[in-house]
């Protein structure tokens, strides 16, 4: 364990803003790269440095910076991660015309919207090699084994062959005929020519390469960009933006911590990029977690584990606060056993928290006494009470399952909102208006009448009987079609399907309709057109109190979430349980990082190569899951090995001492 955790005598960062903001001074201005540390108050630095240049700090010389932006109209960017982390940098400097705020998404569309045919010729070019892979590859008449397939196989073969070719070929020729492109974040396809999160974040690099118009616009509007969390910014972003600046046509501050990068298509050697002109300021300070999980994260990060590939640069941090009352505990339990013994298990270890004295709210059983952090989101739906569902809905929609924000979720939104205002009779009549097909009547319909009025208030009075008889999602859909939810619609039309038999197989031979819980449509495959089928009527099929907690999960109101999600959060409590055999997969594995199971095969080739492996991955994830305690922190390892696991802890690692480590009970 380090002996750099203790609380700072000075605040070691004191003078990074004006450092910073002196960069921006300097004639011609200087790139920077920031490494801000976990709970280092990035964002607070970030936006001091802002003022500063927007002239709130009176008298300081980085107000010349903003004044010549003023006079040339041109805006110093900020380019951050997500619409959270955007609106809290917008809430913190208030409105200020010489800045732009964005996401990396809307950045990049902002600066390549216009560019028509450049982005027609670019999309022309990527569906024609899609299409020359099939037509490269046509089906042969014979199996896998090299054996002749029954006629009627090779030929539904050759149809399915030709019907992709021709859909290939349809989607090049339309994208010929696409005028004017748009951006469409909420991944709503409105047409050949809407374009999402993915395809903007691949167009710009690109198109700044190879368009000089698009580099000198980008240098008339923005000649200072700066990009927070940039460790998981797109790697080709940041490098074309990075050429940029080294060509001396912007000044771009990258702010990150590579030790915190979980997504990946970021750069994995970002702190190796960074040329040897750039400035290099450096917060140390940890305001967020007490002292001894201070320690824990630097020593997870210092660890020498085999397997390890990625240098343990950036150092130690320090801590601002000292230690409240039990701020650290790890508990090991034994992995083979039910989803719902282990999380009964990690209630009981909260309660164990709250009576060695962590904090009361550790023993309160209410959701929101702490936060427990799962490896992905099955996992932590398993956890939450809702598996089944969560799993369902990913068969159907692996991308979309946790963002209800698109049209495919609106039906559900409809009676989520009208669930949460069944209390509020005003509420509901103004949902009813606004929402039921009966009552929303154009300027050539006839006008509303008392009778339309008193048939939508029998059938609410007829919904709300079904919401308090416990009812499924298909109960719900089929009481509401038509006088309030679209008949149409693709949720009500899975709805009305026959209910699954005792198999859960009806419905299997039927087209699947697309949209929420509908599924994906058009596939030539009777065996995934069966498990869509069956997932769908699973997702119907469960109660709807199952579909409370998913939507509250999706909107992040649930005390769960995932090691990933919750980068740059932070909870007072936080439980984070590392449980391989229930998560499944093999891009992070915690029993290797703790010395339960040795490296794969797979890990060594890769470290003899100096590639990622899983110990990276996990170690990172770990540094970040732990990091996001403000006041106290439990680790929750299911393990086959609880010995092996406290030994590699305790005594290879040292992270803990024996004494923070308890055995659950069998």
């Amino acid at each position: 364990m380090t002996a750099e955790a203790g609380p700072a005598p000075a605040n070691p960062d004191a003078g990074v803003i004006d450092e910073i903001a002196g960069y921006l001074t300097e004639r011609p201005p200087r790139s920077f790269f920031l490494f801000a540390g976990a709970g280092s108050g990035k964002t607070h630095t970030l936006v001091e440095v802002l003022r500063r240049v927007c002239g709130q700090v009176p008298g300081h010389p980085a107000a010349a910076v903003g004044e010549r932006l003023g006079r040339e109209r041109r805006t110093l960017a900020v380019i951050t991660y997500t619409n959270i982390a955007r609106d809290e940098v917008l809430r913190r400097l208030g409105p200020q015309p010489l800045v732009g705020v964005s996401t990396i998404h809307s950045f990049c569309w902002s600066m390549i919207e216009g560019f028509n045919e450049d982005i027609r010729a670019m999309l022309v070019e990527e569906q024609e090699a899609e299409l020359q892979k099939l037509l490269d590859d046509p089906p042969t008449g014979l199996t896998k084994g090299g054996s002749p397939q029954k006629p009627e196989t090779a030929q539904k073969a050759r149809e399915a062959w030709e019907r992709k070719v021709a859909a290939a070929t349809e989607a090049r020729d339309s994208l010929r005929e696409v005028l004017r492109f748009t951006y469409s974040p909420d991944r709503v396809r409105r047409g050949q020519g809407a374009l999402d999160h993915a395809q903007v974040l691949k167009l710009f690099p690109v198109l700044l390469e190879r368009r000089p118009a698009l580099g000198r616009l980008l240098a008339a509007r923005h000649p200072i960009v700066l990009i927070d969390e940039s460790q998981d910014t797109q790697k080709r972003v940041i490098e074309a933006l990075r050429a940029r600046a080294e060509q001396g046509h912007i000044t771009l501050g990258l702010i990150g911590d590579h030790r915190q990068r979980v997504y990946f298509d970021g750069e994995p050697r970002l702190v190796a990029t960074i040329p040897s002109g750039w400035a290099r300021p450096v917060l140390r300070l940890n305001r967020r977690c007490p002292a001894r999980v201070v320690e824990l994260i630097n020593a997870i990060w210092a660890a020498e584990i085999t397997g390890r590939t990625e240098l343990s640069e950036g150092g130690g941090q320090v801590a601002m606060r000292g230690n409240g009352p039990m701020p650290l505990r790890i508990f090991l339990g034994l992995a083979h056993r039910p989803h719902e013994a282990k999380a009964a298990a990690e209630l009981d270890c909260a309660g164990r928290m709250a009576a060695l004295g962590g904090a009361s709210a550790w023993g309160d059983r209410s959701p929101g006494a702490f936060m427990r952090l799962t490896l992905e989101h099955q996992l932590a739906a398993d956890r939450a009470g809702f598996g089944d569902l969560h799993r369902a809905l990913s068969t159907l929609d692996s991308n979309g399952v946790r963002d209800n924000s698109s049209r495919r979720w609106a039906e559900l939104r409809t009676l989520q909102e009208l669930w949460d205002a069944r209390s509020d009779r005003f509420a509901v009549m103004n949902l009813l208006r606004d929402r039921s097909p009966e009552l929303s009547r154009g300027p050539d319909e006839a006008p509303l009448t008392g009778r339309d009025l008193t048939e939508v208030r029998a059938a609410w009075a007829r919904l709300v009987a079904v919401f308090d008889a416990e009812p499924t999602l298909r109960d719900l859909v089929r009481a509401a079609a038509g006088w309030l939810l679209d008949s149409r619609a693709p949720l009500v039309a899975a709805a009305e399907e026959p209910d699954a038999d005792a198999d859960g197989d009806a419905g299997a031979d039927a087209e699947p309709p697309g949209g929420a819980v509908g599924g994906p449509s058009g596939d030539d495959d009777p065996k995934q057109a069966a498990k869509w089928a069956e997932a769908r009527a699973t997702a119907l099929s469960r109660p709807w109190s199952e579909w409370q907690k998913y939507s509250e999960y999706v909107r992040g109101e649930q005390p769960f979430g995932t090691h990933q999600g919750v980068k740059g959060a932070e909870f007072p409590r936080v439980m984070v349980v590392l449980d391989d055999e229930a998560a499944g997969g093999s891009l992070f594995k915690y029993e290797r990082l703790i010395g339960v199971e040795p490296p794969s095969p797979t890990d060594l080739k890769n470290l003899a190569e100096g590639k990622e492996t899983s110990v990276d991955r996990t170690l990172r994830l770990l540094y970040v899951a732990c990091s996001r305690a403000s006041e106290s922190l439990a680790l929750v390892i299911w393990t086959a090995d609880p010995a092996a696991a406290r030994r590699g802890l305790v005594e290879q690692l040292r992270w803990v001492t024996d004494e923070e480590v308890e055995r659950i009970a069998p």
